[in-house]
């Protein structure tokens, strides 16, 4: 999942989890400087991570990710990028996507807390 300002990969900071080879649940943070494996950082990027542990959990055929992010300002408008791959990362190296989309929430009506 890929929070961007314009709703572009390059320059983005996503959050990616996955289930290893092992069976072991992982979620990383990375910063998305260009569309080469090379040029993905991992645990780099402009999202702040909370004190509350993320999560990921596969349940049948589905994967979810859960984490808390604090942001400096409040948002009212967010690009968000989703995508998956069937292919595991190896020593954290993400590989191309099968597919994604790209969408625009509205976080407007929103309570903060």
């Amino acid at each position: 999942m890929r929070f961007s300002n314009d709703g572009m990969m390059i320059g983005s900071s996503a959050m990616v989890g996955w289930i290893g080879r092992g069976g072991r649940a992982h979620i990383k943070r990375y910063y998305l400087r260009g569309q080469s494996s090379s040029e993905v950082i991992v645990n780099e990027g402009q999202l702040l991570a909370t004190d509350v542990a993320p999560a990921v959990v596969l349940y049948g055929v589905n994967i979810y990710l859960a984490f808390q992010l604090k942001f400096l300002t409040p948002l009212t408008q967010q690009e968000l990028l989703f995508a998956f791959s069937t292919a595991t990362p190896n020593n954290y190296w993400l590989t191309e996507h099968d597919d994604k989309i790209s969408i625009s929430f509205d976080l407007s009506g929103g309570l903060a807390i």
